[in-house]
């Protein structure tokens, strides 16, 4: 016992000088690299990094900050010294401005098609008559996905006139991205979700019953016939 103490000992004296070595190297090797920088006149700067993607429901938050947003096009109206677009995505449409200053950008940014999902950066600013009272002044803009130029039907319609059926079950994946079509699948699910909520709170258990069908389904083995009539 008295060796295993004094190797014990002799262990702990060790890799405390070690590790004061180690230190006092450090601390000499930071003293060395601010006399460096001292001499040579160089500062550490940090650079500040940009915040990740803001949400149209969230742009009031920040009001005079820079954010980054990101949808689809959804409108655009361009004069000779200002460019409105209107980007939408799932929580709402925010409107975004273009001015002069941005050179060969302010330039192109008209020809993107619509529906072509951007990335935008700029500055968040009160404007009453944009939609949700709020705009984004464009410092820069991707094209994260380029859309078609033509689109067999249009996401933003001039006047009511509504298309036939079979355009609709044709080109569903656009159609329902016009706010009409997606607000009923909205309702729908705030509808669900407020019914799940007092079923849930009122101590009700979900359950899935077997469902009876006119023809056979593709999983066959869960599947038998019997006299309904």
């Amino acid at each position: 016992m008295e060796k295993i103490e004094k190797y014990r000992e002799k262990y702990e004296s060790e890799k405390t000088s070690g590790g004061e070595k180690e230190i006092e190297s450090k601390e000499i090797e930071s003293k060395e690299t601010s006399s460096s920088e001292k001499e040579s006149g160089a500062k550490s700067t940090v650079t500040p990094q940009l915040k990740k993607r803001v949400l149209v429901k969230e742009i009031p938050r920040h009001a005079g900050e820079k954010v980054c947003v990101k949808g689809f096009l959804h409108e655009i109206r361009a004069q000779s010294k200002v460019k409105f677009i209107l980007l939408r995505e799932l929580s709402g449409i925010i409107q975004a401005v273009a001015l002069p200053e941005l050179g060969e950008l302010f330039k192109t940014i008209e020809k993107i098609p619509k529906e072509s999902v951007l990335s935008i950066t700029g500055i968040v600013k009160p404007q009453k008559q944009a939609p949700g009272g709020f705009e984004i002044q464009i410092e820069s803009c991707t094209v994260l996905s380029e859309a078609h130029k033509e689109l067999p039907i249009q996401v933003v319609e001039k006047g009511e006139e509504e298309l036939s059926p079979q355009l609709q079950f044709e080109y569903r994946w656009i159609y329902l991205r016009k706010p009409k079509q997606a607000l009923i699948f909205k309702i729908a699910t705030t509808m669900e979700s407020a019914m799940r909520e007092y079923w849930l709170t009122h101590g009700y258990t979900q359950i899935h019953s077997p469902k009876i069908i006119g023809t056979p389904s593709e999983g066959g083995a869960e599947v038998f016939s019997f006299e309904y009539f």
